[in-house]
């Protein structure tokens, strides 16, 4: 028996597909047996989810929109089709209200469940992609907290590069979040990924009143500006007061000079590698983590390729547990897990076609582990987060 799944997700189109071997009675679970064939091969029910393969338009990590995911099941036998189902997965429930942020100079959407609030505030930043993580936001938002998905570059009205960014942003939208009669009074949460990650770190260790910090593939170290021009490389990825954080400048040696020069899928992790060899620079951009007031969970992936982000999450831990953090510190660092930990069951991304100058952007792990990552890793986020707002 052959199953297949034909997605919708935003403009672009995936596909998936298995072979399963039916009992006499023309059944089969996939929660009980894998497949014999197909774009995966383990026992898992949300295995055709998972294991959807780009076939058409833009790829976006799933999650950064609320556009549902529309997905075409099929069942044939023989080369025949048996049968045909169509379902939508909502990343914005119904029960949850989405309002559209344009004021006091932030840009960003608003979540939060309309019955039986107020409820705990996170404020949610996305990575170097830019623009707004809507998608998270709005399924944190489902599991009953009012969430402030914010962008802080390439965005209109906002800087077009990642390069500066004044660290009073976050302070304003962390001011604007508390304020709303759908957030709970106390100190919210900060949530990020990337070099949104950085930023949350950076910010719950720069203002007292952040209540808790989820750092996903994150670093407590700012590394030098991103931008179309290698001229962002130059300057901090950050200011506070107005004066850049110190950051650890590009180096480039013989390997990283070979991994641009090439034409083969890039890792831009050895260009972040030779940047932390300057341990003077790494010292000097580390962020003083020891003032966060509150839990900290950190999320990596061991075989991340964009830039290591378990050696830094680790770094940042073992800071926090050095000077004898109050509160909990935890980090997981992921096998088979590379930098896109999406929500669970949307497709594993592992690399993104044509996204470096023309070339493919290798993000690393196996799908399946990347699969797994997003499960086990968002069950942690809901639950840290609900413990620290009890």
């Amino acid at each position: 028996m052959h199953v297949w799944a034909d997605a919708t997700i935003g403009a672009s189109q995936w596909k998936s597909d298995a072979t399963f071997l039916s009992s006499d009675g023309g059944e089969i679970d996939p929660a009980a047996q894998p497949p014999v064939d197909g774009s995966y091969n383990s026992v898992d029910p949300s295995g055709l989810l998972w294991s959807l393969s780009h076939v058409s338009g833009p790829v976006d990590f799933p999650g950064r929109t609320v556009d549902p995911i529309e997905v075409d099941l099929a069942v044939s036998v023989g080369g025949k089709e048996m049968a045909r189902a169509h379902i939508k997965r909502l990343v914005l429930d119904p029960a949850v209200d989405r309002r559209s942020v344009r004021e006091d100079g932030l840009v960003g959407a608003f979540f939060a469940p309309r019955d039986q609030g107020p409820h705990p505030g996170v404020l949610v930043l996305g990575g170097s992609e830019g623009g707004l993580v809507e998608g998270f936001a709005a399924a944190l938002a489902r599991h009953g907290f009012a969430t402030l998905a914010l962008g802080y570059f390439m965005l209109p009205g906002l800087p077009n590069k990642l390069v500066e960014i004044p660290v009073e942003t976050f302070r304003r939208a962390l001011d604007w979040l508390q304020v709303q009669p759908q957030t709970a009074a106390g100190r919210p949460a900060v949530v990020g990924a990337s070099k949104g990650g950085e930023a949350a770190l950076l910010v719950a260790a720069t203002y007292g009143d952040v209540g808790a910090v989820v750092g996903v593939v994150p670093s407590g170290v700012a590394f030098m500006g991103i931008g179309r021009s290698p001229l962002a490389q130059r300057h901090s990825s950050w200011t506070i007061g107005g004066r850049p954080v110190a950051f650890v400048p590009s180096r480039y040696n013989a390997r990283v000079i070979r991994e641009f020069a090439s034409w083969r899928p890039i890792r831009l992790r050895v260009f972040y590698e030779a940047a932390m060899t300057n341990e003077r620079a790494m010292d000097a951009a580390a962020f003083p983590l020891e003032r966060i007031q509150g839990p900290v969970l950190l999320l990596s992936g061991q075989n991340d390729q964009l830039w290591p982000s378990a050696d830094l999450a680790e770094r940042a831990a073992a800071r926090l547990r050095a000077a004898g953090h109050r509160w909990p510190v935890e980090h997981i660092a992921y096998q088979d897990c590379g930098h896109a930990v999406s929500l669970p069951h949307t497709p594993a991304v592992t690399e993104v076609p044509r996204a470096f100058a023309g070339r493919t952007l290798v993000l690393g792990g196996t799908r399946p582990g990347v699969a797994r990552a997003a499960v086990d890793g968002w069950r942690r986020v809901i639950d840290f987060l609900h413990g620290a707002a009890a």
